[in-house]
């Protein structure tokens, strides 16, 4: 099965993503971070369990703009979107909070 992410590579990108009506989750990551690589399967998972929810990925190495538009400092950061407002922000890689926090932003 296909994987249902799609990468971001310009902030107006991520600007248009996360102003849509469904639960837009941004991870910004960089290559690096071994917490990173640990989720990112994970991360692949749960978009195909959701599909009702849009998945979008940000490498904040090599789009560095992004990152700083969003003020991540931290890696991953995972922020929560819905009509452009921002629900939540996780910063770290638990797979717990982020199944929870995607099934309760997602039936909002």
């Amino acid at each position: 099965m296909a994987c249902k992410i799609q990468q971001a590579t310009s902030r107006s990108e991520v600007a248009d993503l996360i102003t849509r009506p469904v639960l837009t989750i941004v991870e910004f990551f960089v290559p690096w971070c071994h917490a990173c690589l640990g989720i990112a399967q994970f991360f692949d998972q749960l978009a195909m369990d959701n599909p009702l929810v849009k998945f979008v990925s940000v490498d904040v190495a090599r789009y560095k703009e992004i990152g700083l538009a969003y003020s991540i400092t931290a890696y991953p950061t995972f922020k929560f979107y819905k009509r452009g407002s921002l629900l939540d922000t996780l910063e770290g890689a638990s797979e717990k909070l982020l199944e929870s926090k995607t099934r309760l932003y997602s039936s909002i």
